[in-house]
């Protein structure tokens, strides 16, 4: 198994909360398809941690 953690920084740290949706639903939307979310951590002031398991059969890279 393969696991990944990435980090998505939040562009505009003054935003409230809920203007961060989108920009994480659009993150996880655009990533890698040989990767499948398993894990979304609490989010800081900054960032907030996503965590993806290699899907089973996906090429490694």
């Amino acid at each position: 198994l393969q696991y990944r953690v990435e980090l998505l920084t939040w562009e505009g740290n003054d935003d409230p909360p809920s203007s961060h949706v989108p920009i994480l639903k659009k993150k996880i939307e655009e990533y890698d398809k040989d990767w499948e979310l398993m894990e979304i951590g609490a989010p800081g002031k900054d960032n907030i941690p996503l965590m993806f398991k290699k899907k089973p059969g996906a090429m490694v890279s």
